[in-house]
């Protein structure tokens, strides 16, 4: 066959030709101003080079970034939404979680560039419920008939329908989109129920919208493509490449174009597994390094990975799609090196780019980058140049320019320089290790691929990092992603939520039968040709992520099902280590991935003929290891097939340069590799001899992966919602004495918890303890953050000494207390249920089961809390293997040295950007807490002062309320300091504006004091009960920045929603014979900010948690949400407005138990500053709209709820920044039209005129305006 694969990347569009088994390679310049025109030009020449019509071609396979890059600039279509009514902002609340957890200054991605503004976001009366598909609330054709209208006015060029449990019953979808293609068949459609047919509304809505914001411009691209390929004389149809690892028509890929996001990467790691497999290696872990980045993929047995459906996003949105699990980090050939401002040596992400690019291309550059030190250190010759000699490179020019970071670090140029490579080194190595040793793989058993124009540079070196025995150079590295076009076969994935619980005695009905009607699909689209295989996605229930596994070949009947059920099994280890003793799983989707073998595309051989002189092209010093050793360059292209080199060697060829370390053996194959034996008796290194600067790094970035992969699979593997979902937990490596190595950044109260439990735990216990022995605590007077945080502490020993701790906590559903889940009206800390003080529920190694069985049968939910509790002990369990890991690699004595250093690091930077202020005591007014959950109207004072003081900083709450005799208390070292330490992280080192990441670890706290007197909220004597301890703090901690305003106005935020409503739902279960609990987090807003407005409904300061899907909880709880939206009243005006919280409305099926900790229903509202507005309060309200409506206060414990009533809550919104005046008339418009203001305020407030209506949509007039803000000023001068 006669096929060619095309590659689009940012510079050049790489071609691959094989014509009958002869191979041609061509490059052209890429056009990003349409990339297609380079893809036919590259056609055309490569045709020409090779002699062959383009009407002789049979296949054309193309990797496109086109919709990627749609995404990424947000140069999308125009969208129209029609969802179910009462859930317009779905898409704009998202899972209300922070990206970033220490900053109040970032952006959320989503409601910055929306993909559907809201004024675009149009409801229709309908509903469909669980279990079974049932309509509730018929659709209403003239209503949505009249919504379409409306877009179609507004000139939308694409439509999106999201309905919810569409999944389940796609009728009313299917009415809609009929209805759309009748009133407007140029519209793009984008219809959930057939992009992606999967529960879980959020990231369906946005995979849906997402498909049509690219939908439009990629059809349009593609279309071009095709029209132009014809034209060329080709005569079939292109093939595109998917995320997903397939290809796919042209025609297909234009309906669903959200498929092919992330599928540049792709075909480097495809090209990379055929690469390996031409020379027998199965297994592989691809390298393809570019200028700015890295692509890391791992391939067991040649077969590609998936990334979990819940992992795959693009740009900020979430795309639900299938992708192929590749890690993209920022270390390139143009990645620059520094020192940051706490002396710290790194590399990247920042680049040098093509222009200037690296010093030593002469193109302007003056930092040092990778590939200046890849010239420093002789590995790249002057006289070669780059990119077959179109310019020359400069040695010195490189040298000039990491002269000045040598003299920062204290070495020379050639240790800085081979530093810089280690850093970029062992980052990589950390990115394999995620992808490999953290998913149960061992490297050993791989072979690692190099591809790109850098990956030679590196592979060797890296690969005895690793203990990887072996190296593969492609024929052509630079142009691997286009040979794996051409390697890839077609796939077809069909998909279908299908929850069932099963068990291994019997099939569940009607699943085989979805099987065989999916498979009939996936085949169809393959013209009938290929094979297909059943897949399954699957948990133990209770858990809210699934495992996908291959289903056994036998059809799904019940003598399959043990062999089904065993299979889950084997997965759920494979992935985390642990497997539940269980016969009943809980099946969500089924799968059937059909793929059609790609013609088997041959090696490209051996160019050279010669002899190994012949291709000798002379000698160079080069450095390795610190050390100058004579070596041989030879150029490639006359290496003979069968010759053998022994490092040290520079190999050189068009596309790159391949480094061959002293004792690496390099044979030339016939089928094109270069296969390198590593010599794994030799590292690239000897660890003990790395700089300090670089083993810091190293040692500090491998404890800080563990942390966060610790909280990967508490998350994964945690049974109860407020884990799974909301994500509620805190994981950490501590030192031997308790101190915060590293933490997981997950939820941010359990950041100055988690030391303060390890420490409890250690004063407790005083000497005994063992190694194996797993430790439960949630003592609130010994560092726990409140009763319900329940902690799992390990110690770890090495060689017999205790050098470490693992920790893992979070929010179990109950723990036998007077109430089920949360309380507030209860008299003491023995009220709150079971206090587990330094309790071993293993001993040395040996399970306590008759302890461990006590303990959860005292509780109302035994089964979740086993679940959970499992799932800490599995993420301990992983942080002591990694941490002696490290230990092994390293030696003690690194490994406390860099901790020591890193603990140091982060002090220094918090303790200089506390001392860039002013010295003085700073204050505010008095904040106003409702009452205590029992005294009514009783409202309780808070007092904050902020001390500045050199470099420390201290938060005195003197004058605040006396303890209370309810749950109203906050514990003080477990809360009330942690939410100080935490707000001080986010003022002071915020992640979206600092330039470095600075761990976060208990030399953060060093400079941090809090001062609360005994017997106060802030630190009661026991036995007050401090079950109810959130909103307090939050209040507390929103003041200190009210305090800070004046004299640091552009760290700050206006007065936020700082509240919580954590609310709990419950009740008996007769069938399962055991309490049901939800537990929820309602959240607020920020208030405006220095630069920007405040978001709308997401967790704010100190919390961080997600919302539970809607169509997640309507399938394990008996209730309904029937509204969940952004709140009526519009923001609190200012130049930058507030953000606005939510209102959401949930009917219950059955009598419920509800506790609410809430606040700010009476309090004070949340505070404008610098001239801006204040926002507004929260309110909860029973049966809303009838004759029974019923307001309820803020705090209410065990409250009845009748089958049949509704509960709606609605949450505060943050106050404006600045003088409303002042905001750009655009944005207002903007603003009334999305419904975040109205006209009076328009005119009456920020002093803009508008004409038009909120039909057609308005437009700023600009004359009135002028008139509106000239006699404002005019006003407030008068005034004075």
């Amino acid at each position: 066959m006669k096929r060619i694969g095309i590659d689009v990347g940012g510079t050049f569009t790489d071609v691959y030709l094989d014509l009958d088994g002869n191979v041609t390679v061509e490059k052209v310049p890429s056009t990003p101003d349409d990339p297609g025109r380079a893809v036919i030009e590259g056609i055309s020449a490569i045709c020409k080079k090779a002699n062959v019509q383009v009407s002789d071609i049979d296949e054309i396979v193309h990797g496109t970034t086109v919709a990627t890059n749609i995404a990424l600039t947000g140069k999308g279509a125009q969208v129209g939404l029609i969802t179910t009514e009462g859930f317009r902002d779905i898409l704009h609340i998202a899972r209300h979680k922070k990206p970033l957890n220490f900053s109040l200054q970032q952006e959320l991605p989503w409601q910055a560039r929306p993909l559907v503004k809201r004024r675009n976001r149009l409801t229709i009366k309908e509903r469909i419920s669980v279990p079974d598909g049932e309509v509730v609330t018929p659709i209403n054709e003239d209503e949505v008939r009249e919504q379409v209208r409306i877009l179609v006015n507004r000139g939308v060029e694409a439509i999106a329908v999201c309905l919810l449990h569409s999944y389940l019953n796609p009728e009313h979808e299917q009415i809609v989109a009929r209805i759309i293609k009748e009133e407007a068949p140029d519209v793009y459609l984008s219809v959930s129920s057939d992009v992606v047919p999967l529960y879980r509304e959020y990231e369906r809505f946005s995979t849906t919208a997402l498909n049509a914001f690219v939908g439009p411009s990629v059809s349009r691209y593609l279309s071009r493509l095709h029209d132009a390929a014809r034209d060329l004389g080709f005569r079939h149809e292109i093939q595109i490449m998917q995320s997903s690892g397939g290809m796919t028509p042209i025609s297909t890929a234009a309906q669903r174009p959200v498929t092919l996001m992330m599928s540049g990467p792709v075909g480097g790691l495809i090209g990379g597994i055929w690469s390996a497999g031409l020379s027998g290696f199965d297994s592989t872990i691809t390298l393809d390094i570019g200028g700015t980045s890295a692509d890391i993929g791992v391939a067991v047995g040649g077969k590609l990975r998936m990334k979990h459906l819940l992992d795959t996003s693009i740009g900020g949105y979430q795309a639900m799609v299938p992708m192929v699990d590749i890690d993209t980090i920022g270390a390139g050939g143009g990645s620059i090196a520094y020192v940051d401002e706490g002396g710290v040596f790194r590399v990247g992400p920042d680049s040098a780019g093509a222009r200037p690019g690296p010093a030593c291309y002469g193109h302007g550059g003056t930092l040092p980058t990778s590939t200046d030190a890849q010239m420093v250190l002789g590995r790249l010759r002057a006289d070669r140049g780059l990119a077959s000699g179109d310019w020359k490179l400069d040695r010195e020019a490189a040298e000039a320019a990491f002269a000045p970071l040598a003299e920062k670090l204290g070495l020379t140029i050639t240790q800085a320089a081979e530093g810089a490579l280690q850093l970029q080194r062992f980052e990589m190595a950390q990115a394999v290790e995620r992808n490999s040793t953290a998913r149960g793989y061992d490297p050993r058993d791989f072979a690692l691929v190099a591809a790109g124009g850098a990956g030679p540079l590196f592979s060797c070196e890296l690969a005895a990092e690793l203990e990887i025995p072996t190296v593969i150079i492609p024929a052509h590295p630079g142009i691997v992603a286009a040979t794996g076009l051409l390697a890839t076969d077609r796939i077809v994935e069909e998909v279908a939520t299908a929850r069932h619980l099963l068990t291994s005695t019997t099939a569940p009905v009607g699943v085989e039968k979805q099987y065989q009607e999916l498979e009939a699909q996936a085949l169809a689209n393959l013209e009938g040709q290929g094979t297909a295989v059943r897949l399954a996605d699957c948990r133990y229930p209770g858990q809210g992520y699934e495992v996908r596994f291959e289903v056994p070949e036998t059809a799904l009947v019940d003598a399959a099902m043990p062999e089904f059920i065993e299979a889950f099994h084997r997965a759920h280890e494979h992935e985390y280590g642990h497997r539940f003793d269980s016969d009943t799983i809980e099946l969500v989707n089924i799968r059937v991935r059909a793929s059609q073998p790609s013609p088997e595309l041959p090696a490209p051989g051996v160019t050279g003929a010669g002899s190994l002189e012949n291709a000798l092209v002379g000698h160079g010093v080069v450095c390795f290891e610190g050390e100058d050793v004579r070596t041989a360059f030879y150029d490639r292209d006359l290496l003979p097939a069968g010759a053998q080199i022994t490092g040290p060697a520079i190999i050189e060829q068009y596309d790159t340069t391949t480094v061959v370390p002293p004792r690496f053996e390099v044979s030339v194959r016939e089928d094109g590799n270069l296969v390198i034996a590593v010599p794994l008796q030799q590292k690239a290194a000897d660890n003990e001899d790395l700089a300090a600067p670089i083993l810091m790094r190293v040692i500090g970035g491998a404890i800080n992966s563990t942390a966060k992969e610790m909280a990967t699979v508490m998350l994964r593997m945690a049974y109860s919602s407020i884990i799974r979902e909301s994500e509620d937990l805190g994981a950490g490596i501590f030192d031997a004495d308790g101190n915060t190595l590293a933490e997981s950044d997950t939820t941010p109260m359990f950041m100055g918890s988690m030391p303060k439990i390890v420490k409890g735990v250690i004063g407790m216990l005083d000497g005994d303890i063992q190694e194996g022995d797993v430790i439960l605590h949630n003592d609130p007077y010994a560092g726990a953050t409140h009763s319900p945080d329940v902690a799992v502490v390990v110690p770890i020993f090495d060689k017999g000494d205790l050098v470490a701790w693992a920790g893992a906590s979070g929010q179990l559903l109950d723990i036998g207390g007077a109430h089920a889940g949360l309380m507030v009206d209860i008299s003491d800390a023995q009220s709150e249920g079971q206090i587990f003080r330094a309790l071993k529920i293993v001993k040395a190694g040996e399970r306590q089961d008759q302890l461990l069985n006590q303990i959860l049968s005292n509780t109302r939910t035994p089964k979740s809390n086993a679940g959970d509790l499992e799932a800490m002990m599995a993420a301990c369990e992983l942080a002591r293997h990694r941490f002696l890991t490290i230990i092994d690699k390293y030696g003690r004595t690194a490994v406390q040295d860099s901790c020591s250093q890193w603990l140091d690091y982060s002090e220094k930077m918090m303790r200089s950007r506390i001392a860039a202020l002013p010295d003085g005591e700073y204050t505010t007014d008095t904040g106003w807490l409702d009452d205590d959950g029992r005294n009514r109207g009783v409202k309780l004072p808070i007092q904050v002062k902020v001390i500045i003081e050199g470099d420390t900083i201290t938060y005195d709450l003197t004058g605040s309320s006396l303890q209370v005799p309810t749950a109203y208390n906050c514990a003080f070292e477990g809360t009330t300091v942690s939410a100080f330490s935490f707000i001080t992280r986010m003022i002071f080192l915020d992640e979206a504006t600092s330039e470095v990441h600075v761990p976060q670890n208990e030399g953060m706290l060093r400079p941090i004091n809090v001062i609360a007197p005994k017997g106060t909220i802030f630190n009661p004597n026991y036995p007050a009960a401090t079950f109810a301890r959130f909103n307090q703090v939050q209040r507390a901690v929103d003041l200190a920045l009210k305090a800070l305003a004046p004299i640091m106005p552009g760290q700050v935020t206006a007065g936020n929603s700082a509240h919580l409503h954590f609310v709990s739902y419950s009740g008996w279960d007769p069938q399962a014979s055991e309490y049901w609990v939800y537990l929820e987090c309602d959240e607020g807003a920020y208030g405006g900010r220095p630069e920007s407005d405040g978001p709308d409904a997401v967790a704010n300061l100190i919390d961080n948690t997600r919302n539970n899907p809607i169509e997640e909880l309507e399938w394990r709880f008996p209730m309904m949400v029937e509204r969940y939206e952004l709140r009526d009243d519009p923001a609190a005006p200012g130049e930058h407005r507030g953000g606005i919280g939510i209102v959401r409305t949930s009917r219950f099926l059955v009598e419920t138990e509800v506790t609410c900790e809430g606040d700010r229903h009476d309090g004070d509202k949340p505070w404008g500053i610098f001239g801006g507005h204040e926002g507004k309060n929260a309110s909860i309200v029973r049966n809303p709209g009838t004759d029974t409506a019923e307001n309820w206060p803020s705090k209410v414990t065990a409250a009845k709820l009748g089958a049949g009533d509704t509960l709606q809550i609605t949450v505060p919104s943050g106050g404006g920044y600045g003088d409303p005046v002042k905001r750009n008339p655009q944005a207002v418009c903007d603003d009334v039209m999305d419904g975040f203001s109205t006209l009076e305020q328009a005119e009456n407030i920020y002093r803009v005129a508008l004409r038009g209506n909120m039909i057609d949509g308005f437009e700023v007039d600009e004359e009135g305006t002028r008139e509106l803000r000239d006699s404002e000023l005019a006003i407030r001068e008068l005034v004075g």
